[in-house]
């Protein structure tokens, strides 16, 4: 069904009428005077085609909002499980093997502190190094390198093993 829009010759006032329909007879509303159809100047196609579609349509998304909106509400309302009283489990240790990964913890951190001075030492030594030399700066850049090396190494391993504590590793 196209529609289009007829405007009355005598007051210009527009109509909405089938596009079938347009070459009959209409009696305008504002004026009260008649119109041929098919004489009146077409101002345009209307919009929306059919309104009871478009009611219809809008009737139906509403009813799947709703529900939507009930099922959301039924998930929210159904009872949760009951909850578990869990209890936190700690591995038992032997205390002889927590005492021999507490001790070896103490020895990473004391080689992380000793490797933290050397590092200390050493740039306090390159600055005040003589400049003229290149190829000490480089010997000195590779023994910071490898004390830095080192000092990544063991924190990484000191971080590994603190936070187990139901093993020692083999080689500790």
């Amino acid at each position: 069904m196209a529609l289009v829009k007829l405007e009355c010759p005598h007051c210009r006032r527009h109509y909405t009428v089938d596009e079938k329909e347009r070459g009959g007879i209409f009696e305008c509303l504002s004026c009260g005077r008649s119109f041929n159809g098919a004489e009146a100047a077409v101002v345009g196609r209307a919009e929306g085609g059919n309104r009871a579609v478009r009611i219809l349509l809008i009737l139906t998304l509403v009813v799947i909002a709703g529900n939507v909106l009930l099922w959301f509400r039924l998930l929210e309302s159904a009872h949760a499980p009951e909850e578990i009283n869990a209890v936190e489990v700690v591995p038992t240790v032997a205390p002889a093997d927590f005492t021999a990964l507490v001790d070896r913890v103490t020895a990473l951190e004391k080689s992380v502190a000793e490797l933290r001075g050397e590092v200390a030492k050493s740039a306090a030594e390159k600055k005040n190094a003589v400049s003229g030399s290149t190829s000490s700066a480089g010997v000195t850049g590779d023994v910071i390198r490898s004390i830095f090396f080192r000092l990544g190494r063991l924190e990484s391993e000191i971080s590994k093993w603190k936070g187990t504590r139901d093993s020692v590793p083999e080689g500790l």
